[in-house]
């Protein structure tokens, strides 16, 4: 399962969910400028990535994918291109 934000939840929101897993421990080098998930450059995708890479590393000592309810888990594998999405902590 992945931990992705919606695309319908409030941009503030999201912003806060990024600063939080990415404080926390979430691989965030991916969503910078030079990083392979900077593209798409929108709040929604850096969220997605940043939250996901949380809750992998995360979920095996009870995290959740809620994020003040800006995300929700998906099935679907959101990689696209060089942008590789971890489905585990690693």
């Amino acid at each position: 399962m992945y931990c992705v934000c919606k695309s319908d939840a409030n941009p503030v929101a999201m912003q806060k969910a990024i600063d939080y897993a990415c404080g926390k421990g979430a691989d965030c080098t991916q969503i910078t400028s030079s990083g392979p998930c900077f593209q798409p450059s929108s709040v929604v995708a850096h969220c997605s990535y940043a939250c996901n890479s949380y809750y992998q590393k995360n979920a095996g000592m009870g995290a959740t994918c809620d994020f003040m309810g800006v995300a929700t888990l998906t099935g679907a594998d959101p990689s696209a291109g060089s942008c590789k999405y971890p489905a585990s902590a690693r």
